[in-house]
């Protein structure tokens, strides 16, 4: 007769349920590894010039329709439009224009706006021989030293950027790009009050900037204050409705918040922008698998059956395009394989623990995971060798020690007791199908 072993082996309990949220949202809060955003050119001043601008003769309709072409390139790279291909191209548009508005002569505007374009093209060399060329012209530029203190910044030189952001705001207290990237910096160095001063001076000053206000809602969520991170990321996309680190931003900020649907409509639209984007899959995987944990929670298994499969069957899915775009992402596959072992497909979930044992051979989660796939399956040989590995790994650690034990006393006692190993309300609970089982 079959009897499930939770209440006399609760190791393989453990082992069963507690991985697949911890796996998937440890994927979901790499949140914190989201991209901040650098858009920024100074504001024209008297006759087109920034505040210190030497005596170029490039008229302010010029600059202006410079400054124009280098917004819309922006607009095109956070929208991910056209691809990489595109977005390339839109600066190498800009790049073509500044050359020919040099032609008339040396201008340290447009200089330091061909610099950004080479930034972006990760042109360093390039972007230095410009910023440096635009001081030459005019020593007291804000624009080209926060675009020297950018170039510093992302090349490790954090002093001289710091420097270089100050002595940019000592020149013009509301230069944009200098404002938001020392907002970057400080995120970057966690001193988050210097960061948000600075984002409140710069939206203050430049009230439709896009990329401020994403750059405020990651400084709110690691505040903690994840409503006004909510709100930050709202007014971005009302500027920018196709920014996608927004859409992701927010969607994150909504997942923490148990607003699952709204999250869910947000990850959705970003994908719409790059379907290519394996992170955005595996943030809606996550956001769906909270939802269905959720409404098991507050519904019960029995009236959730038919959505939990669906549901289960559109994580997997995301999970897949993950794995289509970067196969060798080792959090992915774990994910891959404990929702596949949820499905009951215990042949797909070992293949994956093996996969990622072929990346990491001393992966020791991977080696008891698939030690517990073993188990499910009736297999407890191989279950043990691959809790011993783990314990060779990991030889303090209990958990690994009592799965063992417990799969040494089961073989010992009754043998029939693999069968329902792993059951319960761990994914099965939450998407509805107990694995399949050798031994009745």
């Amino acid at each position: 007769m079959s009897r499930t072993i939770f209440p006399a082996y609760p190791a393989v309990w453990r082992f069963y349920l507690l991985p697949v949220m911890c796996c998937l949202l440890v994927s979901f809060g790499g949140c914190g590894a989201q991209t901040v955003g650098d858009l920024g050119l100074g504001e024209a001043g008297p006759n087109g010039r920034s505040a210190g601008q030497g005596g170029e003769t490039l008229s302010a309709e010029d600059l202006a329709g410079l400054k124009k072409s280098f917004a819309e390139a922006e607009k095109l790279a956070v929208a991910s439009v056209g691809g990489a291909a595109s977005v390339e191209k839109a600066y190498r548009k800009v790049v073509q224009e500044c050359g020919g508005a040099l032609k008339n002569g040396a201008s340290a505007e447009v200089l330091a706006i061909r610099a950004r374009c080479f930034l972006r093209l990760k042109d360093n060399h390039a972007a230095n021989r410009d910023v440096t060329a635009a001081l030459e012209v005019d020593p007291n530029l804000a624009d080209a030293y926060a675009t020297r203190a950018r170039l510093e910044h992302v090349s490790g030189q954090l002093v001289a950027a710091l420097a270089d952001y100050d002595e940019a705001l000592a020149l013009n207290a509301h230069c944009a790009f200098a404002l938001n990237n020392r907002s970057i910096f400080y995120q970057q160095a966690g001193r988050l009050a210097e960061a948000r001063a600075d984002l409140e001076t710069l939206l203050s000053a430049h009230p439709r900037h896009y990329k401020g206000f994403y750059n405020l809602g990651l400084v709110w969520r690691a505040l903690g204050n994840v409503e006004a991170s909510v709100s930050a990321y709202s007014q971005s996309l009302e500027i920018h409705p196709r920014f996608r680190s927004a859409l992701k931003g927010r969607g994150n900020a909504l997942t923490e918040l148990g607003r699952y649907d709204e999250a869910l409509q947000d990850y959705s639209a970003a994908l719409a922008i790059s379907p290519q984007n394996a992170a955005l899959h595996t943030a809606r995987a996550a956001a769906r698998m909270r939802k269905s944990l959720t409404n098991l929670e507050q519904q019960g298994l029995a009236e959730v059956a038919e959505p939990r499969r669906a549901e289960r069957d559109a994580v997997l899915a995301d999970l897949d395009a993950a794995l289509r775009l970067k196969p060798n992402d080792i959090g992915v596959r774990l994910q891959h394989a404990l929702l596949q072992r949820g499905a009951g497909d215990l042949k797909t979930a070992i293949a994956d623990f093996t996969f990622v044992l072929s990346l990491d051979a001393k992966h020791d989660a991977a080696l008891v995971q698939r030690g517990v796939t073993y188990q499910i399956a009736g297999k407890p040989a191989e279950a043990l060798e691959d809790y011993s590995r783990a314990i060779a790994l990991q030889p303090d650690n209990i958990g690994y020690q009592d799965l063992r034990a417990e799969l040494k006393l089961e073989q010992g006692a009754d043998a029939t007791t693999t069968e329902a190993i792993g059951a319960g309300l761990s994914i099965e609970a939450a998407f509805g199908k107990q694995p399949a089982n050798s031994r009745q």
